[in-house]
């Protein structure tokens, strides 16, 4: 099967400082990792390494549902 495209699926983040979420899809976070925080004012970068295992995590997840 072939890998599903993530990049306009939305997610929300958490600041790392306040907990305030962020949401923005996944491909924009792969793009533009820093991000500032609207409610604290915090910066912080989103760790695209982790990102990018989790796609590909979620992506074997469906290929082994689909098998089915």
């Amino acid at each position: 099967m072939s890998k599903l495209s993530l990049d306009s699926a939305k997610v929300d983040v958490p600041c790392p400082q306040c907990g305030k979420k962020l949401t923005d899809t996944i491909g924009a976070l792969r793009r533009k990792p820093q991000r500032n925080c609207r409610g604290c004012g915090v910066d912080f970068t989103i760790d695209t390494k982790q990102l990018d295992k989790d796609v590909r995590d979620l992506n074997r997840s469906l290929d082994k549902l689909f098998k089915f």
